[in-house]
C-alpha cells in the first residue's frame, strides 16, 4: 500500500502513485484524477510565467556596468517600432537628462549606438533614456557607474 500526502492528512490507497501534470495541447495543463484528489484547496498547476522572446517588452540595455569618465557605452534598444526615430538622452537621474543623439531603428525595431558617459554624478553614475518620436514611449537603462578613482602614484 502507498501513502498519498494531501495537505496535513495522509490518505492510504492501493492505487499507483499519482502522475504529474502534463502540458495540454492548448498551453494549459492536464492533471490526472489521482493527483486532483490530493491537491490541497483545489489548486491547479500554472504555466511558466516568464515571457517568451516574442512577448517580451521593449527594453534599453547597456554593454557595461562601469566606465571611465568620458568612456563610451554601447546603448541598445530592442522590441521598438521598426524604422522609428529614437532620441537618446543621458544624465545622473531620470529628471535631469541631456540630449545626446538621434538614431533610427532597423526593420526589426532594434538599434545600437555608442554613447559617451559625460559629466560628473553625485549618484555615482549615469543612466540613459531613449524616447521613440512617433509613440512617445520612453525606456530607461540600468545605471552605469563612472569610475573616478585615480590610481596611486
Amino acid at each position: 500500500m502507498r501513502a498519498l500526502v494531501s495537505g496535513s492528512s495522509i490518505a492510504k490507497s492501493g492505487a499507483s502513485a499519482p502522475q504529474p501534470a502534463e502540458p495540454a495541447a492548448e498551453g494549459g495543463y492536464s492533471v490526472s484524477p489521482s493527483v486532483k484528489a490530493v491537491m490541497p484547496y483545489n489548486l491547479k498547476p500554472t504555466p511558466d510565467p516568464s515571457p517568451s522572446a516574442e512577448n517580451a517588452p521593449a527594453s534599453l540595455s547597456v554593454d557595461r556596468r562601469v566606465v571611465k569618465p568620458g568612456g563610451a557605452v554601447m546603448v541598445s534598444g530592442t522590441k521598438l517600432p521598426p524604422n522609428a526615430e529614437v532620441s537618446i538622452y543621458s544624465g545622473s537621474n531620470g529628471r535631469e537628462m541631456n540630449y545626446v543623439t538621434t538614431v533610427h531603428t532597423d526593420a526589426e525595431g532594434t538599434f545600437s549606438q555608442s554613447v559617451p558617459a559625460k559629466g560628473a554624478s553625485d549618484l555615482g553614475g549615469v543612466i540613459f533614456k531613449a524616447t521613440v518620436s512617433d509613440t512617445g514611449e520612453e525606456l530607461q537603462s540600468p545605471r552605469v557607474g563612472v569610475d573616478k578613482i585615480k590610481p596611486e602614484k
